[in-house]
């Protein structure tokens, strides 16, 4: 028998053991981060999915592309995209008095008991509407009262689900698609565009912010503004430094360019 003091002794040796065994297997390397699309590949993407919803070929193509253009043109986060209802695309919503936008309205919602997905997607930035342009807006409720009706009419159920994009075939037909059906028309888009690069939701959201970025700097936008545009756009918290993140990326190439530049100049001396 071990006296108090030993076995005091062995079990707090035990609880540091465990602790250093569960660091351990918690302790991943950080993955790489994930990169914007090329301009060549973002132009690609961005023809396969913009392509006029007439020529879509099926209810699937059309639902499809309207989420690689929703991710592409918005910057949505992959939950963001899952947790939208019909009733968040708007197309005549007042930012203001007497004026009038198309919008998606981003909400942060309680946990949906009676969402049918095994793991439930979540918002995870501020609440807000982010603005999209009316054709998209259009197409999006058009999407909603034509291609989505006869998926959902076609699921025998008492009650439809509010959520925007829904599956239109096999024993999920008429609900809502899941993280892993997202991963799977991503990697279709992308075989469709002819992109090498793989290709992520995340990876539209870093395009989409890194072009905004693009175009601010290009019409001369103060940075201080074009920090709280992003903001707002991203719908990060004021003290987040996911804005400054595409600043940075900016500052830096202006180094090289002009690093680049100087050394040409020596060169010819």
């Amino acid at each position: 028998m071990l006296e108090d003091r030993e076995i005091a002794k062995s079990s707090k040796f035990q609880d540091s053991l465990q602790r250093a065994f569960n660091a351990s297997v918690s302790g991943r390397k950080s993955s790489p981060p994930i990169a914007a699309l090329s301009p060549s590949d973002s132009l690609a993407f961005r023809r396969t999915v913009a392509a006029q919803s007439t020529q879509a070929s099926s209810e699937l193509e059309k639902r499809d592309r309207l989420i690689g253009r929703l991710l592409l043109d918005t910057g949505l986060r992959s939950g963001e995209l899952l947790k939208l209802r019909c009733e968040d695309v708007q197309d005549n919503f007042e930012i203001k008095p007497g004026k009038f936008l198309a919008v998606l309205k981003v909400i942060k919602r309680p946990n949906d008991i009676q969402d049918e997905r095994l793991w439930e997607p979540s918002v995870k930035t501020l609440p807000g509407p982010i603005a999209i342009s009316r054709k998209l807006a259009s197409e999006l409720i058009q999407y909603i009262s034509k291609e989505r009706r006869a998926a959902v009419d076609r699921r025998d159920a008492r009650k439809e689900t509010p959520y925007l994009f829904v599956s239109h075939s096999g024993r999920q037909v008429g609900l809502p698609i899941s993280y892993r059906n997202l991963n799977r028309i991503i990697a279709k888009l992308r075989k469709a565009s002819a992109v090498a690069t793989k290709i992520s939701p995340h990876t539209l959201r870093h395009t989409h912010f890194t072009e905004l970025r693009d175009l601010m700097d290009a019409n001369g936008t103060d940075p201080k503004e074009a920090r709280r545009l992003l903001q707002e756009r991203g719908h990060w918290s004021p003290n987040s430094s996911m804005p400054d993140h595409y600043s940075q990326r900016h500052l830096a190439e202006k180094q090289a360019y002009f690093v680049e530049k100087r050394d040409r100049i020596l060169d010819e001396d």
